[in-house]
């Protein structure tokens, strides 16, 4: 059994219609609780040091930079994990579920020390070693599975803003004009390593069916890197016979005389 198996939603549409940040949601929370001052302020500080997703990026030595100790720390960072919603201030994802959990569902948390969230899991080897019925331990898997990997990410962003990004850029050198694929905009395409060695351990009749299989998938991701590294060539070529007709527009600027109007035929 593969954990997680169901599909996930999307996270970030569920608050989509809210400008409110997670700092600012968490920094209200705070503010209504009875905390000493000096753990407040930490915890309101912790609050600005979490990544769009809740998880946080800030360690004690950061705050004993701010003049804090660790004890404050801790202090600070209890009462931000016990913020809405829950499962901020972790700093991995097994500690992110963790923090969503009952404190009484020890199967469940038990689970997320012993298993591969990523990898599969074998519940009858679990339901021996938990002591417990197979049907128990796919149901704290299930209780697992829906718990909220990213929490923060229901909440706006400061630096939510979208960039356009150029597929080709245009650099001038003396009086010449080069062309320039902008790898970052396209999509890297890499063929895991895990599913070579799987593939080179598929031998034999007994594992056809598993070779085939992923023959087929590496024959087709192969097919989609081509695919790409042809476009990106087709925009170059496109984009230096575009600069060739419209060189005078480059040169001069925005001026209309300068601008050769282009027709297209369908």
């Amino acid at each position: 059994m593969e954990l997680p198996a169901l599909e996930q939603p999307d996270y970030a549409m569920l608050n989509v219609g809210s400008d409110e940040t997670l700092e600012q949601h968490l920094t209200k929370q705070i503010g209504v609780l009875q905390l000493p001052d000096r753990v407040r302020s930490a915890a309101i500080y912790l609050a600005g040091c979490l990544d769009e997703n809740g998880y946080l990026l800030a360690q004690a030595q950061d705050l004993a930079k701010e003049g804090y100790c660790e004890s404050e720390f801790e202090e600070a960072l209890a009462v931000l994990q016990n913020l809405e919603p829950l499962g901020v201030g972790a700093t991995s994802l097994k500690e992110c579920l963790c923090l969503q959990l009952d404190e009484d569902d020890q199967t469940a948390r038990r689970l997320l020390d012993e298993i591969d969230l990523t990898g599969s899991a074998d519940v009858h080897q679990l339901a021996e070693q938990f002591g417990q019925s197979e049907q128990q331990i796919e149901q704290a898997m299930l209780r697992i599975r829906q718990l909220n990997p990213k929490p923060g990410s229901q909440y706006s962003s400061h630096d939510r803003s979208s960039y356009i990004l150029p597929d080709v850029m245009m650099i001038k050198f003396v009086n010449e004009y080069y062309v320039a694929l902008s790898d970052f905009s396209l999509p890297q395409i890499r063929i895991s390593e895990d599913y070579r060695n799987l593939l080179a351990r598929s031998r034999g009749e007994e594992h056809r069916e598993e070779r085939e299989y992923l023959e087929d998938k590496i024959a087709d991701a192969q097919l989609l890197e081509q695919e790409v590294i042809l476009r990106g060539n087709l925009l170059v070529e496109v984009t230096k016979e575009l600069i060739k007709l419209q060189e005078p527009f480059f040169r001069f600027g925005p001026i209309n005389k300068y601008m050769m109007l282009l027709l297209l035929f369908v």
